[in-house]
């Protein structure tokens, strides 16, 4: 033992406090940082694989095929592809980096890969980041080589070398000889995913690569393949069988013929995770792949897991190996000081090994020597960890994942000198000057994989999302790397109570709903009731009823409902409606899930279902009882349920799902809510549909969010065309419609979130004005004057148009709506008064005060609605119509009362209104404190009009809600 007192009592309180952060991180954490239990160590697993129900293995050919047709779409820029997304980030929250790749003659030049991104590169240590992928349909990127003998020559491998369970996957090795500016496919499209590639230090046609095959099913294009002209051709050096791939290697740098390579057991399916075996080892070979050793002399014999590889730096006969045991804890460090031929367990310390990689060491794997400082191992898991001594004593290198000054979940590390480190994790890169003390992330690359988007209707751009281990977060393209993070585990969907805007409903897996009263300040549980037991989707569906802001539904294995409260409490309204059952053969049963819920708008209680293995059904009853409604409909994975604004009846559904050789149609349209089904697929490509949008006032006018990014149609569904031409072919997750600020907002798994203006997109045809009771402000400014224009039509008073209110916004979206006085020029003006329904005379220059009234809005002759409207009525330099110090309201939101306080005790004249108009209560007070008892009163929004003496008055919105 070689270490001091001290040294022992250090590690003691390094590991202690390791074990509380691995609790911390297995247990069911404070909401602030979100539900992350033991599951998360599955990153994005099981949310792709229940995607590929009911086939046991993904459909490449076909996934091919879309994404070609993607390709095309794109390059043609057909219809509107054309059109430019805007990104609006975040960029300082970052996504999984998977490689680095540097030289430290170059050091200021960095290339990064993605899990889903593509390839980003830096030409100034960070400052600034170039995309360089963008063109190409496949963007998991697995590793990044550059030539050695030629820093502008550099080697991309494709798909993700942590091999998760969907079409994270490639196609092939691409070379580029000007830095990234253009690129070449070499070959190994077959081998799906390219884990490492090495160009030999002398001789740069020599490449050799390694593959981890298809992960869905047994083939043959698995192994160590190499390359001696530059790319133009390869050999196959190490097959094992169909279902071992090569995770690492290493070549010996002055006699390539001698090369390592750790073997892996890996396939993953919806039915099967293969993840270790007997067929994971360390081969040798000594004559350029024509023979191979299995390495063993000190090495385990049982099954193990992911094996990685390292290779001193002065002398190529000293190897390192980390070995992941079966129970994807580490099983050992092991050295080798002869060439492989004897090894030795470096790590004495079982505690370490139990804990160093997080239970699943098959997400990492990884083991790093400073070429520096040859002493100094690295291991990378959860958190950086370092041994100076060969591997016996380990310390944590930097802060602990939880702080989040450095992200969890370590993917790579590379050195640029002996005090300089580049660190990937699943929250970006950083780099560390002093060995690893400190550390600053140093990229800015809108790389975030978002599962679910949502927009803020009470905030102009403010969007929300939650991500892939990045949690719920918010911001826009103004602080696109200050976007702030909100809550923590894998972020879902984020929903807004209309009613009351500091009240937002976040989400993390397997349906943790959390709720917050202060806008997303802090958190609260939002679970009870719910029967943790049940089977949940990863991305469990939840929504707040369009009919009761104050009623909410979830879904597991069955549906649940909360009623009558801001924090839910749920109670189950049906039985399982999955086809689950409870034998024991009985494939994934996380296969069977409940995956999309709607209710009909402006119906109340006609709810929809859809499930993860194919099911839909149908509640006229508010879930009382059930039917079926997917008689004619195929058994696929029902991703989303969207119903109309203007037909209760109307109901679209959408399916993910690949079939080679087969248009099948995966989406649906119902007008008699779901006895029949319609097809308005029309001609999309045959690629996995996650959410579908429809436009409020237009239902013609369709999107969907698609695995290779986002289409639109305008007649309904008969054709489809690609939406923008600069948003690379990445999933799409979600897409949202902005109606206010006419824009589509679309989530990427793996670009981040961006909008798109769609306003030209609807169609150049008069639209039907549908106004809902609503309230809008009139105020009397010559300044704002608005004169009548051939464009727009005004309310129909006494056949004079010239005497009325005029409207400068596009009557087809009315929100916001802004009315002007007529210009005195035209006359007087004539308004509906709202209690007597009889025209009223109000000319401009007499109006003053609050007045509740009813007027006729139209688009075209006999093409109207009413509305009602509040006029605020400001005439410069009487009065100000809003809460001030002198006059102060709270609570507001109430429900058996609010006060009023007066700061200054004037005598004032005191009203309330409701939303009518209606005149709730009027009396003259002094006092500083008045309190208004209001339990007869009805829910919903009232204006209370103070007049102070001396004429100062003030005109507040309140809200009342006995759900609080």
């Amino acid at each position: 033992m070689r270490c001091t007192l001290y040294t022992v009592l250090a590690l003691i309180l390094v590991y202690s406090t390791y074990r509380i952060a691995i609790d911390f991180y297995h247990q069911k954490e404070s909401i602030g940082e979100a539900k992350e239990q033991a599951e998360k160590f599955v990153p994005d697993d099981i949310f792709f694989l229940q995607r590929s129900y009911p086939s046991t293995t993904f459909d490449m050919p076909a996934y091919e095929k879309a994404l070609a047709q993607v390709q095309q779409h794109r390059l043609a820029k057909q219809g509107a592809a054309d059109k430019q997304w805007q990104l609006q980030g975040p960029g300082n929250i970052g996504g999984r980096i998977t490689c680095i790749a540097a030289l430290p003659s170059q050091p200021d030049i960095i290339y990064v890969g993605t899990a889903r991104g593509g390839v980003f590169k830096t030409t100034d240590g960070g400052t600034t980041w170039q995309s360089l992928f963008d063109a190409q349909t496949h963007l998991a990127i697995g590793d990044i080589e550059i030539d050695p003998n030629n820093p502008s020559t550099v080697y991309v491998g494709t798909g993700d070398k942590e091999v998760s369970g969907y079409p994270a996957v490639g196609n092939g090795l691409f070379k580029s000889t000007d830095g990234g500016i253009t690129w070449q496919n070499i070959g190994l499209q077959q081998q799906r995913i390219i884990s490492k590639i090495n160009v030999h230090a002398t001789n740069s046609n020599l490449i050799t690569a390694s593959a981890m095959g298809l992960p869905f099913e047994p083939d043959e294009h698995r192994g160590l393949y190499r390359s001696a002209d530059g790319g133009n051709s390869w050999q196959t050096l190490l097959q094992v069988n169909d279902s071992t791939g090569v995770i690492d290697f290493l070549v010996h740098p002055q006699n390539p013929d001698i090369i390592y390579a750790a073997s892996w057991e890996r396939l993953r399916s919806n039915r099967f995770n293969i993840i270790n075996g007997l067929n994971a080892r360390i081969r040798k070979t000594t004559d350029g792949g024509a023979t191979w050793q299995i390495l063993s002399n000190g090495l385990p014999a049982d099954s193990l897991s992911r094996i990685g590889l390292a290779m001193h730096p002065d002398d190529p006969n000293i190897i390192f190996a980390e070995i992941v045991g079966k129970n994807q804890n580490l099983q050992g460090v092991y050295k080798s000081p002869d060439s492989g031929a004897t090894w030795q367990q470096m790590v004495q310390d079982d505690y370490f090994k139990d804990s160093a990689l997080a239970g699943f060491g098959w997400y990492f794997g990884k083991i790093r020597i400073n070429p520096f400082k040859p002493q100094e191992i690295y291991l990378l898991g959860v958190d950086l960890w370092r041994s100076e001594d060969e591997g016996e004593f380990w310390n944590m290198v930097g802060p602990q994942w939880w702080t989040y000054e450095v992200h969890a979940d370590k993917h790579d590390l590379l050195f640029l000198d002996a005090h300089t480190l580049l660190l990937a994790t699943d929250g970006g890169l950083y780099k560390s000057t002093d060995g690893g003390t400190t550390w600053k992330d140093i990229e800015n690359l809108p790389v975030t994989q978002f599962y679910r988007v949502a927009y803020n209707p009470h905030q102009a751009n403010d969007y929300w999302g939650g991500a892939q281990d990045n949690g719920t977060m918010n911001g826009n393209t103004d602080i696109l790397n200050d976007w702030l993070r909100r809550n923590g585990g894998d972020g879902f969907q984020v929903r807004f109570h209309p009613e009351s805007p500091n009240v937002v409903y976040s989400e993390t897996q397997w349906l943790g709903i959390n709720v917050s009263t202060d806008g997303g300040d802090n958190w609260q549980d939002g679970t009870f009731g719910i029967d943790m037991s049940d089977r949940m989707n990863w991305d469990g569906p939840y929504f707040i009823s369009p009919n009761n802001s104050y009623d909410l539904y979830c879904a597991t294995h069955r549906v649940y409902k909360s009623e009558g409260s801001l924090i839910p409490n749920w109670s189950p309204i049906s039985e399982d409606l999955t086809d689950f059952t409870e034998n024991p053969d009985e494939e994934n049963p996380k296969l069977h899930t409940i995956s999309s819920i709607a209710e009909a708008k402006g119906a109340l209680g006609l709810l929809y279902v859809g499930t993860s293995d194919g099911n839909v059904w149908r509640s006229n009853n508010a879930g009382t009882s059930w039917e079926r409604v997917d008689a004619s409909l195929p058994d696929r994975y029902v991703t989303h349920l969207f119903t109309s604004y203007e037909n209760s009846n109307r109901v679209w559904l959408s399916y993910s799902g690949y079939k080679d050789n087969d248009d099948t149609p995966h989406l649906f349209r119902s007008d008699d809510a779901g006895d029949t089904w319609l097809s308005v697929a029309g001609d999309l490509p045959n690629i996995a549909i996650n959410r579908v949008a429809v436009m409020e006032g237009n239902e013609d006018v369709l999107f969907v969010a698609t695995d290779g990014g986002v289409y639109f149609s305008q007649n309904g569904g008969t054709h489809w065309e690609l939406l923008g031409n600069n948003l690379p072919i990445v999933p799409v997750y979600d897409i949202e419609i902005d109606a206010t600020a006419k824009e589509l907002i679309a989530g990427t798994f793996g670009r981040s979130l961006w909008t798109i203006d769609i306003a030209d997109l609807l169609p150049a045809q008069p639209c039907t004005l549908v106004l809902e009771d609503d309230y809008y402000s009139l105020y009397d400014n010559p300044q704002n004057l608005f004169a009548p224009t051939a464009n727009y039509y005004a309310t129909q008073c006494n056949n004079n148009t010239q005497n009325c209110i005029f409207f400068n916004d596009d009557l087809c979206n009315l929100t916001p709506l802004h009315a002007y006085i007529g210009n005195p020029m035209y006359g007087t003006l004539n308004i509906i008064n709202a209690e007597t329904g009889a025209y009223e005379y109000l000319p401009p220059n007499d109006f003053s005060g609050v007045d509740f009234l009813q007027y006729q809005v139209c688009v075209e002759e006999n093409n109207c609605a009413t509305a009602w409207v509040y006029f605020e009525i400001v005439i410069p330099g009487h009065f100000t119509l809003s809460e001030t110090a002198d006059i102060q309201v709270y609570p507001n939101i109430f429900n058996e009362y609010f006060e009023i306080n007066n700061t200054k005790q004037t005598p004032s004249q005191i009203q309330v209104f409701d939303a009518q108009g209606k005149l709730m209560m009027a009396q003259h007070s002094a006092a500083a404190n008045m309190r208004i008892d209001t339990d007869n009163w009805s829910n919903g929004m009232y204006f209370l009009y103070v007049r102070q003496l001396g004429g100062a008055q003030h005109f507040i919105k309140l809200i009342k809600s006995n759900h609080l």
